[in-house]
């Protein structure tokens, strides 16, 4: 019982029962014998299985941990790092404020690289007045060995004149 129970719900405490009470069941079915031998070695087998079982799971269990790990180092620490200009060709398609304020600063993103890529572009934008409008870092995300993507910097400023619009960065996004 302990033997199945080691698999169900009480894991290595169940598996060290079982051989504990394995042995004694040997002994007693010497006494009796033979009878519930058979019960007494599977009882036994059963630990032993889970003892097994068990330590491959803890080692797996380790090394998943680990690799985990090296991926969330190499991760954080391309996280925010600038990519290398030769990874990305930008270019840049509208830079404009409508009647209403609203300002479009958007363009394209090639992944020049043989991998796929994401990037994470800073935009700046200042209105007529010299003032810096706030704008937030761009995610853009799976872009293909030589593929391209769309993207876009938006914010509100008074609609009277032009503003100014430029990329000041281009980071590596989870690489």
């Amino acid at each position: 019982v302990f033997g199945i129970l080691s698999f169900v719900c009480l894991g290595p405490l169940g598996a060290i029962l079982a051989v504990i009470f394995g042995i004694l069941g040997l002994a007693k079915a010497k006494q009796l014998g033979g009878r519930g031998r058979g019960m007494s070695i599977a009882g036994i087998v059963l630990a032993i299985v889970n003892f097994v079982v068990s330590v491959v799971a803890v080692i797996v269990v380790v090394v998943l941990i680990g690799v985990a790990s090296e991926t969330a180092n190499t991760v954080i620490a391309n996280f925010g790092e600038p990519a290398p200009p030769s990874s990305y060709e930008l270019e840049i398609r509208t830079c404009a404020v409508d009647s209403f304020g609203d300002v479009d600063f958007s363009g394209t993103i090639t992944n020049l690289t043989e991998t796929s890529k994401n990037f994470l572009i800073s935009t700046e934008i200042v209105d007529s007045f010299g003032t810096t409008l706030d704008t937030f870092p761009t995610p853009v995300t799976e872009i293909p060995a030589g593929g391209k993507r769309t993207w876009s910097a938006i914010t509100f400023t008074d609609p009277v004149g032009d503003v100014l619009c430029r990329v000041t960065g281009v980071d590596n996004l989870f690489n």
